[in-house]
């Protein structure tokens, strides 16, 4: 929705407002003053009659008028009675006047019980004189009812007093209306007006007030759209389509011609698209400049990534080779005690043959002798042959490990036994330092998986461990837990160390991070264990450590098709 319509809205919204305002006060007035229009007609119809009636009862008193049967009509009270009887002949609007009382001479002036309610009011506000409010009739309809009170007053007692003082005419005529005293509430003047009149009015005035300030709304509404046409939307049309053409890289735009505060901003946005323009020039010379630095840039950083690259293969290689080399100290350290056994078996072997020549060229052999030498060399020969085929069984299990760690192929092995022949190469390690092992993994698990990379993942833990966890001199348990659950291998290997401390946790598995670069850390031990967990096994490798109570690795891998 654009500004100039939102603009719009707002305003015609306000003006909506104020036009139904406007129309509920106008209504209000128009009915105010229609109901005043009202009363100050009945107020004259009332002051007409009492003109009347001060007119007549002065000639009866002044010219001592006496009342008969022939003058009696000419009396005001009379004569009011038979002008309100005859007066809808002349007027069909329902307007009607009569004086009324609760204790009238003629039956047809008897008070209703709307007027006698007003009597009673009167009654008892002796200093309130009018009384208009509206009311409704017996069908239902709306009328306005405008009542004065009659008081007796010095004149009415002439007839009104006690029946002796009245004209005979009156006695004769009327037996009700008697023994008044001046300030008595003798009856009403009502005069009723029906309120269609008042509606009508009010409706006329409220049409004519509306259509005044409609069109006088809509002329309003006009000149403001004009206006805003001109001193806004115009303005920041111009403004607009300006930016438009920045955004779209043309700074060379420019505008002019705009008046009031919009020159202010016409004269900011010139001296913006002058900057930018300027700017945008200096910026491609500095973009060309950096685009050749950065190409020269780019080359030594790929030059740079590649021996990087042949540098983290050759230590990766470096990884492998130490691992092999550790291997091979292992094959020879665990192959040098059964060795030693049988050559130490054979020597003894070769001093009992000899023994045995020297008894026989001097005829000193004696059975108990052969018997001795048979016996011997029996015991000898058998332990020769023990520990040459523990030797053999060694050299077999380090050739198939020396074999996995070269070789990429996959195969199933049992986790329980190939983890102990993993960790034959770390013996002479283990023993040195005098740490307790605990390998905990039942004997039927089985996974497909490539040895090799197994292997790579169980000595790296150890080493890192052995290396890392203790201190110089210090020995600890290093405890493996194997289970099998949901075609998953999971593994927990855990320390009692040292631990590792918060900083250095989020990066133990990074590439070349160590803590032990000046004893020869490569840093790529925990690296390779990551990638070939995650990336070659599709497993999962995460790490606990609590400074002082050592350090959890906690991986899992599938089992594969066993």
């Amino acid at each position: 929705m654009s500004i100039q319509t939102k603009l719009l809205l707002m305003i015609g919204s306000v003006l909506l407002m104020t036009f139904i305002t406007l129309s509920y006060f106008n209504y209000q007035q128009a009915n105010k003053i229609a109901r005043q229009d009202l009363f100050d007609q009945a107020e004259k119809v009332r002051n007409l009659l009492m003109a009347y009636r001060h007119t007549g009862q002065k000639a009866f008193i002044e010219h001592n008028i006496p009342v008969t049967d022939q003058t009696l009509e000419f009396l005001p009270a009379y004569a009011i009675g038979q002008m309100s009887s005859i007066y809808p002949r002349w007027d069909k609007s329902g307007f009607s006047f009569e004086n009324v009382s609760d204790q009238p001479r003629n039956p047809e002036h008897q008070a209703d019980t709307l007027e006698l309610e007003i009597m009673d009011y009167f009654r008892h506000n002796d200093d309130k004189d009018t009384v208009f409010k509206a009311f409704l009739n017996d069908n239902n309809e709306k009328y306005y009812i405008y009542a004065r009170p009659i008081w007796i007053k010095k004149r009415c007692l002439k007839c009104h007093s006690t029946p002796e003082n009245a004209p005979k005419t009156i006695r004769e005529r009327y037996d009700t209306a008697y023994n008044y005293k001046v300030g008595d509430l003798r009856g009403l003047l009502s005069i009723k007006m029906p309120a269609k009149t008042i509606e009508m009015r009010a409706w006329s005035a409220f049409i004519r007030n509306a259509q005044i300030t409609f069109f006088s709304l809509i002329a309003i509404f006009i000149i403001i759209m004009i206006i805003i046409r001109t001193s806004m939307i115009r303005p920041l049309s111009e403004l607009s389509t300006a930016m438009r053409n920045v955004s779209e890289g043309n700074y060379s735009k420019r505008i002019s011609g705009l008046t009031g505060e919009f020159n202010s901003m016409q004269k900011i946005f010139n001296l913006m698209g002058q900057e930018l323009e300027k700017n945008q020039k200096e910026l491609e010379e500095r973009v060309e400049q950096r685009t050749k630095q950065l190409s020269l840039t780019n080359k030594d950083l790929t030059t740079t990534l590649d021996s990087l690259q042949k540098t983290q293969k050759q230590l990766v290689e470096s990884e492998k080779m130490a691992a092999l080399g550790g291997l091979v100290a292992g094959v020879a350290h665990e192959i040098n005690t059964p060795i030693g056994v049988g050559v130490t078996a054979a020597s003894h072997l070769v001093t009992l043959n000899e023994s045995l020549v020297k008894q026989f060229e001097t005829d000193s052999l004696k059975k108990s002798d052969l018997d001795n030498y048979f016996l011997d060399s029996n015991e000898a020969g058998h332990i020769i042959l023990t520990n040459l085929n523990r030797a053999a069984e060694l050299i077999r299990s380090f050739k198939q490990i020396a074999v996995d760690q070269t070789h990429e192929s996959h195969r199933i092995i049992n986790v329980k036994e190939y983890t102990e022949e993993c960790l034959l190469s770390l013996k002479p390690l283990l023993n040195k330092f005098q740490h307790k092992v605990e390998i905990i993994c039942p004997d039927d698990i089985k996974i497909n998986c490539n040895p090799g990379q197994y292997s790579q993942i169980i000595t790296n833990l150890f080493i890192n461990a052995i290396k890392h966890a203790y201190e110089q001199g210090q020995s600890g348990h290093l405890r493996l837990a194997i289970y099998q659950q949901d075609k998953k291998c999971h593994f927990h290997f855990s320390d009692d160390g040292k631990g590792i401390p918060e900083e250095s946790l989020a990066k133990i598995f990074d590439p070349f991070f160590t803590t032990a670069r000046n004893d020869g850390g490569s840093g790529l031990g925990l690296s390779t264990i990551y990638n070939i967990i995650t990336q070659n096994m599709k497993g999962s490798l995460r790490c606990e450590s609590v400074l002082g109570h050592g350090t959890s690795f906690y991986f899992d891998i599938n089992c594969g098709s066993v």
